[in-house]
């Protein structure tokens, strides 16, 4: 498959902005085709980082105690 603009962004939307966690059989190719189009692909790059940046933030995020499960549960009607 020959990368263009759109298969490059379908890969950073599906995978994120890091290309260690694109497709290893296409990785090569997109990471060519945002050095020869930095102009195309940055701003897909980047919005790719934000979103990454924002679902990271999640997964650092402590899960929620029994206290606060035993409340949620009591409150309940």
């Amino acid at each position: 498959m020959t990368m263009d603009a759109d298969r490059f962004a379908a890969i950073v939307e599906a995978y994120g902005a890091a290309p260690a966690r694109w497709p290893e059989a296409e990785r090569a190719a997109a990471q060519a085709f945002a050095r020869a189009h930095p102009a195309v692909c940055r701003p897909v790059l980047e919005e790719a980082a934000a979103l990454d940046a924002w679902l990271a933030l999640d997964a650092r995020a402590e899960p929620a105690g029994e206290a606060l499960h035993a409340r949620a549960v009591a409150a309940a009607p």
